[in-house]
């Protein structure tokens, strides 16, 4: 039995680069490294009972590569809350473009990005709630097996909120492609009530 929940970051698409583009809530495909990512890790989740997914099509396809081998794959909920912060307009440029076409508004959220939307979308703090209410409501269900599959933006502001740090530290935090955070009940219950 786990005592924790677990989240993990899709893994490599056509758009991580190098070179790099912003992704947000385009979708997406794999690249052929993050479907090798995913043939790596099949077997190593067999605990894995349950999983709460966003609907992102390179979160999908990571799931269904790492489970493709097992013979009775965890059934799927969907959680659109779980998706990935809304760039904007940064969607699907390289970042050298972004910060050509853009140098006030990249500036921003290079810098302080706790106070930023990146082209034009989400905050940070929009993010963390989405974050927060998805943990709510995947805690109205079982636990113990439960794979929370998402995007590096989610992880990244969960773990500064449970840390307690700034949000203006985002940038400050590496989430590798299949990176996964374990987050225990007493993590989960001070990020449930969280001040949003």
């Amino acid at each position: 039995m786990t005592s924790h929940l677990t989240f993990i970051r899709h893994a490599h698409t056509v758009w991580n680069g190098p070179p790099k583009r912003f992704q947000g809530q385009n979708d997406v495909d794999l690249s052929d490294k993050g479907l090798k990512q995913c043939e790596q890790m099949q077997g190593e989740l067999s605990w894995v009972k349950r999983i709460v997914a966003s609907p992102a099509k390179r979160v999908n396809q990571t799931i269904n590569k790492i489970f493709e081998t097992t013979e009775n794959p965890p059934p799927i909920v969907t959680n659109p809350n779980l998706w990935e912060i809304d760039n904007g307009y940064y969607g699907g440029k390289f970042t050298h473009e972004v910060k050509e076409q853009f140098p006030e508004n990249y500036h921003q959220w290079m810098n302080t990005p706790g106070n930023a939307r990146p082209g034009g979308g989400e905050t940070l703090l929009d993010l963390l709630t989405r974050a927060i209410l998805s943990i709510r409501m995947i805690r109205r269900g079982p636990i113990d097996g439960t794979l929370v599959a998402t995007h590096g933006g989610i992880i990244r502001v969960l773990m500064l909120a449970e840390q307690n740090r700034s949000l203006n530290e985002f940038h400050q935090l590496t989430v590798d492609n299949l990176h996964m955070l374990k987050l225990s009940y007493e993590d989960l219950d001070r990020l449930e009530f969280y001040k949003i």
